[in-house]
């Protein structure tokens, strides 16, 4: 394990805006965790935002501070080709293995408030997992999917919030490209019973047993993003919403040319709307809570996010251009950003409450996006020779 920090001076004061999550009261707190307070954690006044960035060819990660700009790295195997968050763990992904950093600061959602933590960071090592695909949640288990075995393994949350990283695994049929989500005490997993290709969804508990089977028409599924206790899953003829009452896929609207479907979904922390790229037409917004989808035009688009509450979209262009579409899609903003791009990694837009960041690889930065200011850069935060070829967010 090889720590570095760098400190750099700070010229623009970034205020961070405290933003309610619609959760109801101690949807997501684990047992023992009072207001989420974690042993050897500050409790602090404002969210305590970072970044991750991490370069794909040397596999040197930077965990930037967005409140002073210091920069911590980290040294991972290379070459890396996935990055993933959950609010305080990165999960930076290869071939075989995905490696876990916990960024020491998360968001406690409690009601009508938060609570914020701070802690320290911490490497908790490369783990053999598969692909990488790697998603976990605050109050959930952390999951992970092997596409090459179709194996599932399952990491105990608590001991991980711990520094601990203890695991179970079981087979979800045979290997394909698929994922594994922890809600509340359960997972939601694909499933296949051929090669390649997910042709299911289950229902399991922890120990890999089949709770529920879902007969639902989701062929082709792809991506999967949790809103809560709601699932949404991508699928070649619309949206699949899994919740408690049961599944309903939210088709796209009539004409919906095959190659505009959506393959995964972005959003900002905690939104009951996701973004999804469209093909080469733009992009699509989809509201949870309405089970709608809106068009939106934005040709070229590589990198998309929703913005919640009714805010619309941000999407990066081949050619560089950021644009924000409102929530019918017409062009509120847009501008210019990022020169060279990799056709190959292109960036990624994260959003939270109050910003947008978009990694620039080629010029080893990471742009601030003020989006309520006509996509004003608020801060251009140099990432200390980390190529930034993948971005998170921690802190929410």
């Amino acid at each position: 394990m090889k720590f570095r920090t760098a400190c750099a001076a700070v010229t623009t004061t970034l205020l961070l805006a405290a933003c309610s999550s619609p959760g109801s009261p101690d949807a997501d707190s684990p047992a023992g965790h009072g207001h989420g307070a974690v042993s050897g954690a500050s409790e602090e006044a404002e969210a305590q935002y970072h970044l991750v960035a991490a370069d794909a060819e040397t596999g040197a990660v930077a965990i930037i501070d967005l409140l002073d700009e210091s920069v911590d790295t980290v040294e991972v195997a290379a070459p890396v080709t996935s990055l993933a968050s959950d609010g305080r763990f990165a999960y930076v992904g290869a071939d075989e293995w995905t490696h876990v950093l916990d960024t020491g600061v998360w968001t406690w959602p409690h009601g009508d408030h938060n609570h914020y933590y701070r802690g320290e960071l911490a490497d908790l090592d490369a783990h053999g997992w598969g692909d990488g695909h790697a998603i976990g949640g605050f109050g959930t288990a952390t999951a992970a999917f092997d596409d090459a075995s179709g194996e599932v393994t399952v990491v105990d949350r608590d001991a991980l919030e711990d520094g601990e990283v203890t695991t179970a695994t079981f087979d979800a049929g045979e290997p394909h490209h698929g994922f594994a989500l922890g809600v509340g005490d359960r997972l939601l997993t694909s499933t296949s019973s051929g090669p390649e290709l997910p042709d299911g969804l289950q229902w399991r508990d922890h120990e890999g047993e089949v709770v529920e089977e879902l007969d639902v028409p989701c062929a082709d599924l792809h991506g999967a993003a949790r809103v809560r206790d709601t699932v949404v899953v991508a699928c070649d003829g619309g949206a699949l919403v899994v919740d408690a009452d049961g599944a309903e896929l939210v088709p796209y609207p009539d004409g919906t040319p095959p190659d505009d479907r959506a393959w995964s979904f972005a959003q900002r922390p905690h939104s009951t709307e996701l973004a999804a790229l469209r093909g080469d037409a733009g992009a699509w917004l989809f509201d949870v809570n309405a089970r709608s989808w809106t068009a939106m035009d934005a040709p070229n688009a590589v990198a998309t996010v929703a913005l919640g509450t009714g805010l619309g979209v941000l999407t990066l262009d081949a050619s560089g251009t950021l644009r924000h579409l409102d929530a019918a899609g017409a062009v509120v903003a847009e501008a210019p950003l990022v020169e060279k791009l990799d056709a190959d990694n292109p960036p990624t837009i994260v959003a939270d409450a109050a910003r947008a960041y978009v990694n620039d690889a080629d010029a080893g930065v990471v742009h601030e996006i003020d989006y309520a200011d006509a996509l004003r850069v608020s801060r251009t935060i140099d990432t200390d020779g980390v190529a930034p070829t993948f971005l998170a967010e921690t802190g929410w």
